[in-house]
């Protein structure tokens, strides 16, 4: 299923006339090139910001350089703030924000394999946490597949029914 999982997003996107965005950190542009990579995802996908380092985070994003010292850039509070600037900036109607500490080595006070994903779906905001003992690269493929799986399934219980099923 993760192979197409990308694909039924971007139907769904489009059969609802949806739009997406992302903010992304650690993932370094994957949830980004897994939209475009499916044809016709221009309908949905409104662009991205990779926001790799506590610079870009701190002067293209605005994200208070007191917070990223306080929780580190690797932390539910910034995977947040992350995710609300994207919603400011591009105004679609899902905003996805992606933070964590890939590895190998840990740059940040958290454990490598922690992820923050936020989400912002119908005026829904939440941050999940997730922990996994993966590679590097690993890792960002599982964390943008959980994110897909996730804002999927959001988008069929916050919107009127569809024909697409995860499990079909």
């Amino acid at each position: 299923m993760n192979n197409n999982i990308n694909e039924l997003l971007v139907k769904e996107l489009i059969k609802r006339h949806l739009t997406i965005s992302f903010v992304e950190s650690f993932s370094g542009g994957l949830a980004s090139k897994k939209i475009v990579d499916i044809s016709g995802s221009s309908l949905a996908f409104l662009g991205s910001i990779v926001s790799y380092s506590t610079f870009i985070k701190e002067t293209l994003l605005n994200i208070d350089k007191n917070l990223i010292l306080k929780y580190s850039v690797a932390s539910k509070e910034v995977a947040l703030e992350m995710v609300k600037k994207g919603k400011e900036i591009f105004n679609s109607d899902i905003v996805c924000s992606f933070t964590g500490e890939a590895g190998p080595i840990s740059n940040t006070n958290v454990k490598v394999g922690t992820v923050f994903i936020g989400f912002i779906i119908k005026n829904k905001v939440f941050v999940e946490e997730l922990h996994f003992s993966l590679s590097r690269n690993e890792l960002r493929e599982e964390a943008v597949n959980y994110a897909f799986k996730k804002i999927f399934e959001e988008i069929n219980k916050n919107y009127e029914k569809n024909s697409f099923s995860l499990h079909s």
